[in-house]
């Protein structure tokens, strides 16, 4: 509790995200009280320093898999509640102020679905199962976990799942190079 309010940690693993660290941190001020950033230790750019410029506690670490080694973030965050976020992520205000909203209420949830707004090479993909694209990402501390599937992990949680209204935004792949390097 922060203030006599529930408090947020929001955690991320990631790799080579230059490009995007700094605009997801900044996206996440005045609604997390602690940024977690778990960088894998194979980065070759300035994704540790930038994240740590940002404000995130931010460290490197060895890689595992997705699912362990965001179980091994979780492990050290301190909030009550968890937002779990990619770098290529962005918080709106809207969804800040709803989930801020929601906290506040005390829910009697253990998590909540989150719409994904997904662009791909600039576009809004609103088709194809894309959108909503509702995926768990916001959960209270102690009450979920990370599958420890090799790819496509999820949070297992304890308990009843809501939905929020406002999306997220996912900037996926942003050119074709990009596309065909994660390929």
């Amino acid at each position: 509790m922060v203030d006599g309010r529930a408090s947020l940690s929001a955690l991320m693993i990631v790799r080579d995200e230059a490009d995007n660290i700094p605009a997801c941190i900044q996206s996440l001020k005045g609604l997390a009280d602690e940024v977690l950033v778990a960088v894998d230790s194979r980065t070759r750019d300035r994704t540790l320093s930038l994240a740590l410029e940002n404000g995130a506690k931010a460290y490197l670490v060895e890689w595992k898999g997705y699912g362990t080694t965001k179980n091994q973030v979780l492990a050290g965050v301190s909030g009550d509640w968890v937002l779990w976020i990619d770098a290529d992520e962005r918080m709106t205000p809207e969804l800040a102020a709803e989930i801020k909203k929601v906290l506040s209420e005390g829910p009697q949830l253990e998590a909540f679905s989150i719409p994904r707004k997904a662009f791909f090479l600039g576009k809004w993909i609103r088709h194809c199962g894309w959108y909503p694209g509702y995926v768990t990402r916001l959960f209270r501390r102690g009450r979920a976990r990370f599958s420890e599937k090799p790819v496509h992990e999820g949070v297992e949680v304890e308990g009843r799942t809501g939905r929020l209204r406002q999306p997220l935004l996912h900037y996926t792949d942003p050119n074709l190079s990009h596309y065909l390097a994660k390929l």
